[in-house]
């Protein structure tokens, strides 16, 4: 089945910041429509790996949603940099770890209104920075935790991780590395 791509019939910018949201109107299956859209630059996630049996998350007050939400570290690609640079950045600020970095996937994060595409990493042989280049944003209100997989999980089932990018990469981690790892299927 071959799907048609909507047409889109104009295209008006409404707020020009860091995060852009614009106005677009297109027509599908005959018919036309007005959709708010999100810009916002791609982003990456990272899952740092303590060793066999646990993770670091940051603990991270989120303004939105007026509460401290349990995630992985994570934050935007600023101008001209690589997602893999990003990555490095993101963990040092937010855990004052280094680490090998291993791509595992991209996934967009609300595409129903938001352009953000995520690159998500897998953080290996992580070590203390004593002098880190890096310090988190003046907005950010962040403390990181060390984790047991096995409770990780059970937070992403039983809701005390909330975070979308966060239960995803947990599980995906599990699946993709840590079964394969230990010979479970």
């Amino acid at each position: 089945m071959t799907e048609k791509v909507p047409v889109t019939l104009h295209s008006k910018l409404i707020y020009n910041g860091p995060v852009k949201l614009r106005v677009d109107t297109f027509k599908i299956n005959g018919k036309t429509f007005k959709k708010e859209i999100v810009e916002h630059n791609a982003s990456v996630g990272i899952i740092p790996i303590v060793n066999e049996e646990e993770i670091i998350l940051v603990k991270q007050y989120r303004h939105a949603v007026k509460d401290y939400l349990i995630e992985i570290p994570a934050g935007k690609i600023e101008n001209k940099e690589s997602p893999i640079e990003a990555a490095k950045r993101e963990l040092e600020e937010e855990t004052g770890f280094n680490a090998d970095l291993i791509p595992l996937t991209k996934f967009y994060l609300a595409p129903s209104y938001d352009t953000e595409l995520m690159y998500l990493f897998i953080a290996r042989n992580i070590t203390k920075i004593n002098n880190p280049l890096y310090v988190m944003d003046e907005d950010e209100s962040i403390s990181s935790m060390i984790l047991n997989l096995n409770d990780a999980i059970s937070y992403c089932f039983n809701g005390n991780i909330k975070d979308c990018k966060t239960v995803s990469a947990i599980l995906l981690y599990y699946k993709s590395f840590y079964l394969k790892n230990n010979q479970i299927k």
